[in-house]
């Protein structure tokens, strides 16, 4: 293991010529044609979802003459069911794009296969092995932490 000082490298921002800022006002970035409207879909499919539950709710809530409690019974289930149904959404959109097995919107879409997971790392990347400790054993920290330099090691990355 080596300790010592890693000098940061500056960073630069994004550049004018990539994608995210191509046409861009004033430096923020343009989204492709087509996100708005995946946005507004799945704001409907749960605004909708959560609307039709939460009058399923109201019709059975018995009337006792409590509108105030009734009222924030409704908004929490709302706020809660609208958290879950955007959760669910969500999961069906990514379903969805698994079995269409391929998204035009994707981070990773002008990465080639071999460029993700298998380009070598840049010879100025430095990575740091940070393992914060709190009532823990301190041996068993630091055993975790050498498994986890041995296996950089091994990987033929040390030097980074």
């Amino acid at each position: 293991m080596h300790r010592g000082h890693m000098a940061p490298m500056p960073w630069r921002g994004l550049k004018r010529d990539t994608p995210a800022l191509r046409d861009g006002a004033r430096g923020h970035a343009r989204e492709p044609q087509g996100v708005w409207s995946r946005r507004y879909a799945f704001a409907a499919l749960v605004l909708g979802q959560t609307g039709v539950a939460t009058y399923w709710l109201t019709d059975t809530l018995p009337q006792h003459h409590t509108p105030a409690i009734e009222t924030v019974i409704v908004a929490l289930f709302a706020l809660l069911f609208a958290w879950v149904s955007a959760g669910f959404w969500t999961g069906v959109a990514g379903f969805w794009t698994l079995l269409r097995g391929r998204d035009p919107f994707s981070i990773s879409r002008s990465i080639s296969k071999d460029a993700a997971g298998n380009a070598p790392i840049d010879p100025n990347a430095r990575t740091a092995i940070i393992m914060p400790i709190c009532n823990e054993d301190v041996g068993a920290v630091f055993a975790n932490i050498r498994a986890t330099w041995e296996s950089v090691e091994r990987a033929g990355a040390r030097e980074h």
